[in-house]
């Protein structure tokens, strides 16, 4: 199944964490407050819902294999299509990964970032991306700071650097 690029979220992430810590926050300070105990049980819920959520996406990342595969050279100005697979993973409470496809000429030192979001909503993921070179010489592409955000975007998982790969663009 082919997935698409998506805006990034990082912002909206943010506002719903903050947004979390204020309810529960509220919650809290509600049952210190009244002594009323189904605002205890909202809270305690609240935080096994985060607690919960933070350990199923990080047993789910630590089974999910990505990989980003493309040809070895191309002609400079042809668009090259590249793909970044993630496979061997379930999910649960995964929703989103996202992260950056860095280009970078080896030879003048060009650097150029692509921001990517993936839906995390089938088994065998392939996000395919066009880059198309406009100089010649050896491009290093690797993936930076990719992560994976859960269901509500309250917690977030790393994923491990992959090594560097090269392509060469011929005249």
């Amino acid at each position: 199944m082919y997935a698409r690029l998506l805006p990034r979220r990082g912002g909206n992430m943010t506002k719903i964490r903050i947004a979390y810590g204020v309810s529960m926050a509220m919650t809290l300070i509600a049952f210190l407050w009244n002594g009323a105990y189904f605002a205890l049980d909202v809270f305690l819920f609240q935080l096994v819902l985060f607690l919960a959520l933070k350990i199923f996406l990080r047993v789910e990342m630590a089974r999910l294999k990505l990989s980003l595969s493309f040809p070895a050279s191309c002609v400079c100005g042809q668009s090259v299509k590249l793909q970044i697979s993630a496979s061997n993973f379930f999910v649960f409470a995964a929703a989103v990964m996202e992260g950056d496809l860095v280009y970078e000429n080896q030879m003048l030192g060009d650097e150029t970032r692509v921001r990517f979001t993936v839906n995390l909503s089938s088994r065998d993921l392939i996000l395919p991306l066009d880059f198309k070179p406009e100089y010649c010489g050896t491009y290093a592409v690797r993936l930076e700071h990719v992560r994976c955000l859960d269901i509500f975007g309250l917690s977030s998982e790393p994923l491990p650097a992959l090594p560097a790969r090269m392509i060469t663009v011929y005249p």
